[in-house]
């Protein structure tokens, strides 16, 4: 095949047009991923008077906070018996979570102070019942100031646990949704503190009990977050200080007392697969991890899924990590699936873990019956988009247990066994609203989706593009080989004479000599 210099230049044209387009498609994710994370780090950056202010200040996330009590069918066994406690699962019973930032002020450093308190409204709806439902549970009062007594002399507990068995007050109580969360009112309380100041013990008493006293549109602290102005997107809403606090005082070791990530709401843009993440939870005063599970969509949207790793609530033996949130030391960590909240709760037996002990240590389940541990309804998740960084779709999973002991002193509490005792367990969800998600798709979505057919047209541009060289080198090769068959044949063919013999004379020549002859 002779290549003349229009066919070199087809083909070169062809070649050319072909690598340019390859190029394009093998770069094409990572120029597209740089425009769209500079045009959505403009967009998010939070200064006043913008759109993503606004909806930091009041994001459009309806937050339902969900609870679940336990209600113990075999309480008097329980104390008279020594059985193990059957508990019974009661909810959920829903209140709506209102949030709205206020005492904002913006920094010079690029970092933007506030508080969020938090307002709770009773969704009756959407709950199993009111408010005023009941369940039997731990009489948790009783038996916080019983542990709090624990070190007195035996004959101020012997007197105090008197005191309460007169007025009824037993291992068990039976309170309504409202009584639990909210608090109420002993009687015995005021006499309580009158007994106690005749025995010159001094030992706070509360008036009320209830394990969200006074904290309804309250904040959980003063945070303080990067903003982005400055351009670095590394560090977008990761907190940092907390309470003016850059590390806490409360646990004992560094690792513990650390204050990492974000407040959860959001992580700096745009995420990497893969790559796991953390976030600080001011109201239990601690980070946790997040580990990516999967991709996922919400809503038609792409986000990545992350859980709180069950090793976050491991005992030191399983997760050296932990140690220092072992109370007081290292010698107490609980059997994995808990940590100790006693040191952030005035001293209180709290324990927190994930709900129905799910992850945790065999012993709860054999502590406990009627626990149904489900990863899928227990585990603590969150869903980021994974361009901004935005909280899509989130369950703040966690449930408050109260460690019982025997305490000899108490009669109520002489026989009752050695047990981690849920009383109760919460699930804070939040789903993005339709109409941003709806914005989300439309805007951000449906574009970048459309990209699989761009860079499947690339694909196509580049196989057409060489298949079109291909064939016509082909082309060219069969039209030369034909045009080459044609000059040799003209040149080899001779003519076809009679021959004097009758024969046919194939020889020009031999006609010649015959001409000759004759003549």
């Amino acid at each position: 095949m002779k290549f003349t210099c229009k066919r070199v230049s087809v083909l070169l044209f062809l070649t050319a047009s072909c690598l340019v387009t390859l190029l394009g498609r093998i770069y094409f994710d990572q120029m597209f991923n740089k425009v769209m994370n500079s045009q959505i780090q403009k967009n998010m950056a939070l200064k006043n008077g913008t759109e993503s202010f606004k909806n930091w200040v009041k994001p459009p996330v309806p937050v339902l906070f969900q609870i679940y009590l336990f209600d113990v069918v075999n309480a008097m066994e329980v104390v008279t018996k020594n059985e193990v406690p059957v508990v019974m699962e009661k909810g959920p019973y829903v209140y709506k979570l209102i949030v709205e930032k206020e005492d904002i002020k913006i920094h010079d450093n690029h970092t933007i102070q506030f508080r969020q308190p938090e307002a709770y409204v009773f969704d009756r709806e959407a709950s199993v019942g009111p408010e005023t439902d009941t369940v039997t549970s731990l009489n948790c009062l009783f038996y916080i100031l019983a542990q709090s007594l624990k070190h007195q002399p035996a004959i101020v507990q012997e007197a105090v646990s008197s005191l309460f068995t007169m007025q009824g007050d037993g291992a068990f109580v039976t309170k309504s949704l409202r009584d639990i969360w909210w608090g109420y009112d002993d009687k015995v309380l005021k006499e309580l503190a009158e007994l106690l100041e005749r025995l010159h013990v001094n030992v706070t008493i509360p008036s009320k009990f209830g394990f969200n006293l006074d904290k309804n549109n309250t904040d959980a602290g003063l945070l303080n977050i990067y903003s982005g102005t400055s351009g670095n997107f590394e560090n977008f809403e990761v907190i940092d200080r907390w309470n003016g606090l850059r590390k806490l005082k409360v646990w004992n070791s560094h690792y513990a007392n650390r204050i990492v990530g974000t407040d959860s709401s959001a992580q700096p843009p745009p995420l990497k697969k893969y790559k796991n993440l953390s976030f600080f939870d001011p109201h239990l005063q601690r980070s946790f991890n997040l580990d990516y599970t999967k991709s996922t969509k919400v809503g038609g949207v792409d986000a990545y899924h992350y859980v709180i790793p069950y090793s976050d609530f491991a005992s030191a033996e399983d997760n050296p990590n932990n140690a220092g949130f072992c109370t007081p030391d290292v010698t107490h960590c609980l059997p994995s699936g808990s940590f100790n909240l006693s040191i952030t709760a005035q001293g209180a037996p709290l324990v927190l873990s994930m709900p129905h002990f799910v992850g945790g240590d065999p012993i709860y389940q054999k502590q406990v019956r009627g626990l149904r541990p489900s990863q899928k309804k227990h585990q603590p998740f969150i869903e980021y988009h994974p361009l901004t960084g935005v909280n899509l779709h989130s369950a703040r999973r966690y449930q408050i247990v109260m460690h019982l002991k025997q305490m000899e002193h108490f009669t109520a509490f002489k026989n009752v066994r050695d047990t981690f005792l849920p009383i109760m367990w919460i699930d804070g969800t939040g789903r993005i609203d339709n109409a941003t998600l709806h914005l989300f798709k439309t805007k951000m979505q449906d574009f970048i989706d459309s990209m699989v057919y761009v860079k499947a047209a690339l694909v196509v541009i580049v196989c057409l593009t060489a298949l079109m060289a291909i064939g016509l080198v082909l082309y060219w090769r069969k039209k030369d080989k034909k045009k080459g068959g044609i000059a040799r044949s003209s040149s080899d063919d001779r003519l076809l004479l009679p021959h004097p013999r009758g024969e046919i004379n194939t020889s020009y020549d031999d006609y010649r000599h015959l001409s000759a002859v004759t003549t």
